[in-house]
């Protein structure tokens, strides 16, 4: 079995963000922690397809927003290889939204399986974007 397909069975399902009532949460309200431009050129690699272009649009702690060529469907769990601090990471993510551009496709994707090891040099990565 493939690295991401154990990590398809070791999912998380904890939200990022629990609403306590019925009041519409804005965008800006959901947001807990900051992104940072990255522009980065990745794969994305789903487990009923071979793995597509991408390129990483801005991360924070919580997830990334991407962009492609392909069409993803809403909560679909890819692995992502990012680079951070010198390494590629190889992450769990889940796509949460979508919006289609007219021949490309943005993702907001939350992170799935961060560990402290990934967890660390994305903090070291997201300090490096955020001084630049």
């Amino acid at each position: 079995m493939s690295f991401f397909g154990k990590l398809f069975q070791k999912e998380t399902s904890a939200p990022m963000v629990t609403e306590v009532s019925n009041r519409k949460i804005s965008a800006a309200e959901r947001r807990v922690q900051p992104r940072y431009r990255d522009g980065q050129h990745t794969y994305l690699y789903p487990l009923d397809r071979g793995p597509l272009e991408a390129i990483i649009s801005d991360v924070s702690l919580g997830g990334v927003r991407m962009f492609t060529k392909e069409r993803l469907a809403p909560n679909k769990k890819i692995g992502l290889v990012m680079m951070a601090k010198g390494t590629a990471m190889r992450i769990l993510v889940e796509t949460i939204w979508e919006q289609d551009m007219g021949g490309k496709f943005s993702y907001g994707a939350r992170f799935l399986n961060l560990g402290w090891n990934e967890d660390s040099a994305l903090r070291e990565h997201l300090l490096v974007l955020k001084a630049s």
